[in-house]
Formats: C-alpha cells, sequence, structure tokens
C-alpha cells in the first residue's frame, strides 16, 4: 500500500493540473473499492491508506500545491472539501469506530500545532524558520505539520536496521546480488544509501513543488574517513551518481553531511565547487560556523552549518556540575543559545546568502524556540524526531523570535567559568589544529564511529 499511498499523494496534493483534482480523487477511491473487492483481507489496509489522505488533506501538505491553486482560483475550496468528504464516507462505510475517532483526534491535533503554525507563519511572510524530521522513518507526521527536509547519521541508519529487519535484510540481499564481490565498506555506503533513499522518494514532490529548495534528505559519510579528505571526497561523488540511478533523476534530492573538521577544508572546497549542496555536521562552535561558511558561500548551492545544541550543553552541565555550581543544567542549556545567537549574527554580518545554521540534538522546547527568526534574509533550520515535536506541541507556545536577544549577564558568567563553552563561544579559541581534540566533538564521533562498528558486525 506505501507505493499507492505515494502515488495518490501525486495525484492529489501534488498534482501537475488542477483540473484533473476531483477524478484523481474519484480515482483514488475507485482503486481502493477494487482491492476490498478482489483482496477483502487487504480491507483495513485500504482504510488505513484512505485515512492518509484524509488526513494529508487537513495538513500542511497543502500548502504546497493544493493552496496555490486556490490562490490562483484554478481550484475551489469547495472542490477539495468535496472529496474531503467522499473519502471520509469511504473510511465510514468500510471502517470501525476506533478509525474514524483515531483521524478525527489526529486532524485535530494538526490543527492545534505550533510547528504547523510555525510553518504557516513563514507562507505570510512573518517567521522564517524551517525544520526537518531526524529519523529516516516515520516521515508522515512531521510532513503533516511542516517538516521540509530530513537528516540522518550512521546512528539514525543503524536504528532503521533494528526498526526494520525485514527491509533492511532486502536491502542486503539486493546489493549482494547486484554486486558479488562487493567490499564491507562499499556494502555499508549502499546500504546508506538504500536507507536514505526511501525518505528522499516521499520528500521528492515537495523538492519539485519548491524547486529544489526544500524536500532534501541528507546523508553522512563514514564516520572512520573524518581525517581522510580524499575518502569523503569519494563516498560522496558515488553517492550522487548512484542516487540519479536509485531515484531515476538527474537532480537527486540530497544533502552530503560532512564532519566540520580540518580534514573537511579539502572536501567542502572539492563538493562545493562541482554544484552539490553540502551540510557540515559535528559542528559546536563559532569558529567552526565562520570558517565553513566562508567555503560554502563560495558556491551556488544553498548549505548548512549544523549547531549540535544539545550535546554541547550536556557537555557543559558536566563540567559546570563538576565545578560545584548548583542548577548547572538550567546554566547550560543556554549554551548552544549562546553560540548559535552569536554565529547567526556573525552570518549575517558577513553577508552570508548561501548559509544557513541547522540547530540539531535538540533537547527541548527551548532548544527550538531559539531557531525561530523572523529575518527573511537569514532563514535558520532545525531538525529534531517525534518526540520533541509532539513535546513542542503539548501546550500553546509563544512563536516570536528571540534570536537577536542578548543572553543575560547572570547566565553568560557562569557558562563562561566552563572551558568548552568559552571555546565554543569565543572567536579563535578553538581552530581547526585542535577542533578534533574537542570533547563534545569526540563524543559524538565516537557514538557515529560505534554505530558504523555495530552495522559492520552485523554484516560479517
Amino acid at each position: 500500500m506505501q507505493s499507492l499511498l505515494l502515488e495518490s499523494r501525486k495525484d492529489i496534493l501534488f498534482l501537475k493540473n488542477p483540473s484533473n483534482f476531483s477524478e484523481n480523487c474519484q480515482g483514488f477511491i475507485d482503486k481502493l473499492e477494487q482491492i476490498i473487492k478482489e483482496q477483502p483481507q487487504n480491507k483495513n489496509s485500504a482504510v488505513t491508506t484512505a485515512s492518509d489522505i484524509y488526513l494529508d488533506l487537513h495538513s500542511f501538505l497543502t500548502n504546497w500545491v493544493l493552496r496555490k491553486y486556490v490562490e490562483t482560483g484554478s481550484l475551489t475550496q469547495a472542490a477539495i472539501d468535496k472529496e474531503i468528504d467522499t473519502i471520509h464516507a469511504f473510511i465510514t462505510k468500510y471502517g470501525d469506530a476506533e478509525k474514524l475517532e483515531h483521524i478525527k483526534d489526529e486532524a485535530k491535533q494538526i490543527a492545534e500545532s505550533n510547528i504547523k503554525e510555525m510553518c504557516e507563519l513563514e507562507l505570510s511572510n512573518k517567521l522564517f524558520t524551517y525544520w526537518g524530521h531526524d529519523y529516516c522513518s516515520g516521515l508522515t507526521h512531521s510532513l503533516r505539520r511542516g517538516a521540509r527536509f530530513v537528516t540522518s547519521n550512521p546512528a539514525k541508519i543503524n536504528a532503521f536496521r533494528k526498526d526494520f529487519p525485514a527491509i533492511w535484510a532486502g536491502f542486503v540481499e539486493e546489493i549482494k546480488t547486484n554486486n558479488p564481490d562487493i567490499s564491507l565498506e562499499k556494502l555499508i555506503s549502499y546500504l546508506f544509501l538504500k536507507v536514505v533513499a526511501v525518505s528522499a522518494r516521499d520528500l521528492y514532490p515537495i523538492y519539485e513543488a519548491s524547486n529544489g529548495k526544500y524536500g532534501f534528505a541528507c546523508i553522512q559519510v563514514n564516520p572512520k574517513n573524518w581525517k581522510n579528505a580524499d575518502k569523503m571526497i569519494e563516498e560522496i561523488e558515488f553517492w550522487n551518481e548512484e542516487f540519479k540511478k536509485e531515484l531515476n533523476t538527474e537532480t537527486p534530492n540530497i544533502v552530503y553531511k560532512i564532519p566540520a573538521v580540518s580534514a573537511a577544508v579539502k572536501t567542502v572546497e572539492s563538493i562545493v565547487e562541482k554544484g552539490i549542496r553540502v551540510c557540515l555536521t559535528l559542528n559546536f562552535t563559532y569558529n567552526q560556523h565562520d570558517i565553513f561558511s566562508d567555503l560554502i558561500e563560495k558556491g551556488k548551492q544553498h548549505g548548512f552549518v549544523v549547531l549540535m545544541s544539545g550535546f554541547l550543553d550536556d557537555n557543559i552541565d558536566k563540567e559546570l556540575a563538576s565545578l560545584g555550581i548548583e542548577n548547572s543544567k538550567m546554566y547550560s542549556r543556554h549554551a548552544g543559545e549562546a553560540v548559535i545567537r552569536k554565529s547567526y549574527a556573525n552570518l549575517r554580518a558577513k553577508g552570508c546568502k548561501n548559509t544557513s545554521i541547522m540547530s540539531a540534538a535538540i533537547r527541548g522546547e527551548w532548544t527550538i524556540k531559539n531557531s525561530i527568526t523572523d529575518n527573511a534574509d537569514a532563514p535558520m533550520y532545525f531538525t529534531t524526531v517525534t518526540d520533541k515535536i509532539l513535546e513542542f506541541d503539548s501546550e500553546k507556545r509563544d512563536l516570536s523570535s528571540v534570536v537577536d536577544a542578548v543572553v543575560p549577564d547572570e547566565i553568560m558568567s557562569v557558562l563562561k567559568k566552563s572551558p568548552i563553552f568559552n571555546a565554543a563561544y569565543e572567536e579563535d579559541s578553538l581552530t581547526l589544529d585542535n577542533v578534533d581534540e574537542y570533547p563534545p566533538l569526540l563524543m559524538v564521533l565516537d557514538i557515529f564511529t560505534k554505530a558504523y562498528i555495530e552495522l559492520e558486525d552485523s554484516l560479517k
């Protein structure tokens, strides 16, 4: 049913000709009726697929194409509402009370979502913050609330392996069949590609609707090669060509994640020169942002410098606690906030047009809040998991921008007792010559590397 859902989304939510909307909706219902008639054992799956499209039509997904048709007069909201009622009638006919209650509750939650509201404020040019889904599956919940991209890393890929063993085994068998003498490293590289391609296909209609600005999926290089620029270049070039085949397009909707370390300078220069989009991960400091934004600006594609806010805050919390500071967590949660605000001001002052900050490792609503901006010339991005979105949507939130606000002196004075914070915040305190020894970077790199090794062990 997944293929039918993707096909139906293209025909109904991302259709090319608005005059075909009602016809496409009726064709969708006819297909489901035929499935129930010929395959009665799949009735529940057919109802679930109808429910998915019904909820899609109550979500942010309508803003990509349908809203524009309504605004230009080529489609009416009344026509959309009529087809929504028809789909609901199908669900009522074949579904049970539990299914009907589910779609009612989910439609209500979507309508009341703070994150969705934040995204809709961008449509009226009031906010310019964009967010992404930080995992390789479960994307629908996020898309309905305005998510525009997907991120992944070795740990996320390893989690996919555990969560979907049958799909993973199918990927392994397919790759080995097509490449009998494949090395372990190349096998894993192919597996990364296969997993990320799942999300990339879901996102491609958004990629097309936004002319390539949004709707991308991020894939991260082998963490074992973090000191080898040539190996990172080789893997990205390999992926870029293979994604064209895998996704059947010359313009794959992929962004390549590279660690923001000394070896990455050569890697980023090479990849940006080829017109390929990049995202610098393992970023914790003002200096890393400053250096790699200069490299991204030399290219023509929009790229990202990540700030792994949560991991930075975690490390500073431990350091402050070791110094005997009470309520260390209350202070440390402002660390990533302070670094982002300083870096954001710097990128704006430099006139960066192709580089945006992407906040990651979200720990709470305050990290999301710190990514909200009303500056059209300097949009901000963040990526997080569904649980954090549910937390942010659990109560009404103030969506005003605070990225230009000054972190209070009493908080900064405590944060500056932390050498880890000073290295992240102060200009020239940490350079690419010694960032390889920075504790937060080594901690996250260790997480990525252990996940990669676990993948290796599972395939031996």
